[in-house]
């Protein structure tokens, strides 16, 4: 499956991809010790550590 996607880093990725339809702020919804989304949004709970998001 191919996902079109805003490009935010350059670069190749390739694997388990976490999608969203939220906006998700990396200062806020995500925990940065764990990884996992911490926020009101899709996909609270999810962690993207390792994976591509």
């Amino acid at each position: 499956m191919r996902i079109k996607a805003r490009v935010i880093s350059r670069g190749y990725a390739e694997g388990e991809a976490i999608v969203s339809r939220s906006k998700i702020s990396f200062l806020g919804d995500i925990d940065p010790k764990t990884g996992e989304v911490v926020g009101n949004v899709d996909v609270a709970g999810e962690n993207i550590a390792e994976k591509v998001f």
